[in-house]
């Protein structure tokens, strides 16, 4: 019932609701941005977006904490046909 800790995907909402094309590629980059928000107290964030066919998006996202040496990537592949 607390709005401040509800957590509700704008990256699932803009995958779903999104053409995959150069426009959608940038609102979905723009949902996972918004997602990840609340990390960016503890690291440095980038993400990426490819679009890789009709169906497929992959998702990078790269985590720099400042006092690491090591970067951590994760990757998301997204088929809308499964």
């Amino acid at each position: 019932n607390d709005p401040g800790s509800q957590f509700n995907s704008q990256t699932e909402k803009s995958l779903l609701d999104n053409v995959l094309n150069s426009t959608g590629r940038i609102n979905i980059t723009r949902a996972v941005e918004a997602d990840l928000q609340y990390l960016k107290t503890i690291a440095n964030i980038s993400t990426n977006v490819v679009i890789l066919s009709t169906n497929q998006v992959r998702i990078e996202v790269t985590l720099n904490q400042p006092d690491n040496q090591q970067n951590k990537l994760f990757v998301f592949i997204w088929d809308n046909a499964m």
